[in-house]
């Protein structure tokens, strides 16, 4: 009669995963067989479970919390992954939007409830542009343009 062997899937770090072999094989009733190094397509909540590790990888250790009834390590997964991407998308943005003040920091410190008024109030429209300094020079550019100043390789003009 064959009886058909109980499979499972071992993960952890390697110094985790190697002393727990190591202990294993100690005592002798596990026998280890090694599979070939190919690639296999892991089941979606596996691939979860390994993104979300390797996202905690790079976070310090905190100390860890007993939960009452213990959560599911695929949703405790799903969690951490969309923190993960909620964080990402964030430090995108922030990322954006630092590099569009460094482009209209030339232009000053004002107030855009100052200019809609002024431009409400004294029936003023204010535009403000940006060129690439080479082309500026080329550039026959309206005398109605006022220069602002340059910087990063681009001219700044302000326009009433």
């Amino acid at each position: 009669m064959i009886i058909e062997p109980l499979k499972y899937v071992f993960l952890g770090s390697h110094k985790d995963v190697d002393g727990f072999f190591a202990k294993a094989q100690s005592e002798g009733f596990i026998e280890f067989i090694g599979s070939p190094r190919k690639k296999r397509e892991l089941p979606k909540e596996l691939q979860d479970i390994l993104f979300a590790m390797k996202i905690l990888k790079k976070r310090p250790i905190d100390e860890q919390i007993e939960t009452e009834p213990p959560i599911l390590p695929h949703s405790i997964a799903k969690r951490i992954i969309h923190a993960y991407e909620i964080v990402e998308t964030l430090n995108e943005k922030k990322r954006l939007l630092r590099t569009e003040i460094a482009r209209v920091k030339v232009f000053g410190d004002f107030s855009l409830s100052d200019l809609d008024f002024i431009q409400t109030e004294g029936r003023r429209v204010f535009q403000f542009f940006s060129l690439k300094s080479s082309k500026a020079k080329d550039v026959n550019l309206p005398k109605e343009l006022i220069h602002v100043g340059s910087e990063y390789d681009l001219d700044y003009f302000i326009s009433i």
